[in-house]
């Protein structure tokens, strides 16, 4: 079972495709993105994955924990698993958000990258994939998926 946040779009989406992928069972947590949800849903279940949907907003800590509660609740007993905590930080990467930046203010960060590149959604969700499918002994780590703009 993984809980993926800010499932309908960006790196959200596309950690919960990899995630499902790899045989998870996603929960897909979105705030406003009802229909996006569902197409990302629909794309795990074409591919043979199994997910759900939980509208939420995760910066309402009651909501939060609801939207943890639930995803706890519906599949799995955690006691049975060792459960390890790790952070993803990436950096910029192309998504919906990175294209609504101006094209000259995307220009002065890409030259701040030192692989001249921004990270794709996809890189970043084979960082989780492996916290998650070969990474069972690594936890409290913060991972850096960033081009090297933070050595």
């Amino acid at each position: 079972m993984a809980l993926v946040t800010g499932a309908s779009r960006g790196l959200g989406r596309a950690i919960a495709l990899k995630l499902a992928a790899e045989g998870a069972c996603v929960a897909l947590n979105y705030r406003s993105g009802e229909l996006e949800a569902r197409k990302v849903a629909d794309e795990i279940a074409a591919g043979g994955g199994k997910s759900f949907l939980l509208r939420g907003d995760v910066s309402i800590k009651e909501e939060a924990r609801g939207i943890v509660a639930f995803t706890e609740s519906a599949a799995i007993e955690l006691a049975r698993y060792n459960v390890t905590v790790n952070a993803i930080a990436p950096g910029f990467t192309k998504t919906d958000m990175l294209a609504n930046v101006a094209p000259e203010v995307r220009q002065q960060i890409l030259a701040k990258i030192p692989m001249g590149r921004f990270g794709q959604p996809e890189e970043i969700a084979k960082a989780v994939s492996f916290l998650c499918t070969d990474g069972d002994y690594v936890t409290g780590q913060q991972i850096n998926v960033n081009g090297g703009v933070y050595m």
